[in-house]
């Protein structure tokens, strides 16, 4: 599987950035890491109607749980997102499309993300930066 990994990590300098980018299976997703390993990736996975984001969320090394939701605080906005049937948060729906905007915006200008899983689990994200890498529209790349 070709990977072509563009990864910025400028650690303590002026707009440094805490996301990474690469392109697996002819995927793109944008992804960071939050204590303990745990890792939120924005997979762009094109519907034939133009790239949707797919949420992945691993926290203590398990997935979001199944068929439930998920809270996404970034800086003081939340929003609820409910997982499929495997665990992801897909956002190719009419509704979710907005959802998704909306999210990629807020990542894009956020500082702090903290993540609460149904079944307990929790971590925090340092998300500063990510507009270094992603440009305005959903899934774009500057």
């Amino acid at each position: 599987m070709f990977s072509l990994a563009l990864t910025a990590t400028a650690e303590g300098a002026e707009g440094a950035t805490s996301w990474s980018y690469d392109v697996r299976g002819g995927t793109p997703r944008f992804w960071t890491e939050g204590a303990g390993g745990a890792r939120f990736t924005l997979w762009c996975q094109d519907w034939g109607t133009g790239p949707h984001p797919v949420l992945a969320i691993r926290i203590a090394e398990r997935a979001a749980p199944a068929n439930r939701l998920v809270r996404l605080v970034i800086d003081r906005s939340m929003i609820k997102l409910r997982a499929d049937a495997r665990g992801y948060i897909r956002t190719d729906c009419p509704l979710c499309a907005d959802q998704a905007t909306w999210l990629w915006n807020k990542l894009r200008s956020g500082h702090f993300m903290q993540i609460q899983l149904d079944d307990g689990r929790y971590s925090g994200f340092r998300i500063k930066g990510m507009a270094q890498l992603a440009g305005e529209a959903v899934c774009s790349r500057r």
